[in-house]
């Protein structure tokens, strides 16, 4: 069994994360400058547990230069989206699984198919945990960071990382001459939806009519239809959980619940399932939200203890505070039941 993480070592390893996700940014902004319309979003491979991209194999070896620097220091496995096919990869090469001292759950890019459209920006996701073996879980994750992956357009990126009791912190880079600022996490402190952004997760076909129906149901019983003629209740379907995250954390949402896996797993025939759910590597940086006084369940109101590889689907639910969180806990337990998702 491997020694607790210690501060001076995660804050080690954060620097070179962060120094890993802004080397994946670098990269990212040179593609879309020079690629050719469509040249980004051929399709390179169908890996495990997604497909991917141009935009995505291109990016590999700077992940795997800083993991490699990296793990001179401290040796790893790392567990990443469409690398080593999907499996748990120890570095530095031939060292034995159970001698090395963390874990590290990697995306990449988490929101692709936007980036590489230059529609929205996309971000680089890590969750780093002591290596416990095949079980540690998101649950023993100790250190996240998040990087934001901008569109041409954009001249600012955020940085965020948070340490397990240490609060939620972050940056915001002038990406033209490299200034920082000082970024701080503003959940929103409202006590309802009303006149905010609150939705269930629905950007993939599959099951569509059910899952607005659900929240339809769910937001019913919160008195959104209170008002003809009005909208109480507004959506965005931000194609990237670590970009739902960042939503939250920035006060813009109040609520996100991502459903896709249990409804995956409903017997309906006749109505095709959403391609894909939610996977570890997809929520990894949850730590960071939770830090920033977020509460993140999974549908029965539990903490999200899934195991960290890249194939297991994964249902969240996010509450911008505890208010909130108290107010549609209820009403999600009842209709999950009837519904038969939980």
């Amino acid at each position: 069994m491997n020694p607790p993480s210690d501060s001076k070592a995660l804050d080690r390893i954060r620097l070179a994360l962060i120094g890993m996700q802004a080397g994946i940014r670098r990269c990212i902004r040179t593609q879309i400058s020079r690629a050719e319309a469509g040249s980004l979003s051929q399709v390179r491979e169908e890996s495990p547990s997604d497909t991917i991209y141009a935009i995505d194999r291109d990016c590999e070896s700077i992940l795997l230069d800083h993991l490699n620097a990296l793990a001179r220091d401290f040796p790893i496995v790392v567990i990443a989206e469409g690398v080593h096919g999907d499996e748990p990869l120890p570095l530095p090469e031939g060292t034995r699984e159970e001698e090395c001292r963390y874990r590290i759950l990697v995306d990449p890019i988490d929101g692709t198919r936007m980036l590489m459209y230059d529609k929205r920006a996309a971000w680089s996701l890590a969750g780093v945990a002591p290596n416990r073996g095949p079980g540690t879980t998101l649950a023993d994750i100790e250190l996240a960071v998040m990087s934001e992956l901008p569109t041409s357009k954009q001249i600012c990126a955020d940085t965020i990382w948070a340490t397990r009791d240490s609060g939620t912190r972050g940056w915001r880079e002038n990406l033209s001459h490299g200034s920082r600022r000082a970024w701080r996490p503003t959940p929103s402190r409202a006590t309802d939806l009303s006149h905010g952004f609150a939705q269930f997760t629905k950007f993939f076909l599959g099951r569509k009519p059910l899952l607005a129906e659900l929240e339809e149901e769910a937001f019913k019983a919160l008195g959104a239809f209170e008002k003809e003629g009005r909208c109480l209740v507004f959506e965005d379907q931000y194609l990237s959980t670590g970009g739902q995250i960042y939503e939250l954390l920035a006060g813009h949402d109040r609520f996100q619940a991502d459903l896709r896996a249990a409804v995956r797993r409903l017997n309906q025939p006749d109505s095709p399932p959403p391609g894909m759910a939610c996977h570890p590597y997809d929520i990894c940086v949850e730590l960071i939200a939770r830090e920033a006084g977020i509460e993140v369940t999974d549908l029965e109101g539990n903490r999200l203890a899934c195991s960290l590889d890249t194939t297991s689907e994964v249902d969240w639910i996010a509450y911008a505070n505890p208010e909130i969180r108290a107010r549609l806990a209820p009403v999600l337990g009842r209709v999950f039941r009837e519904h038969g998702l939980v």
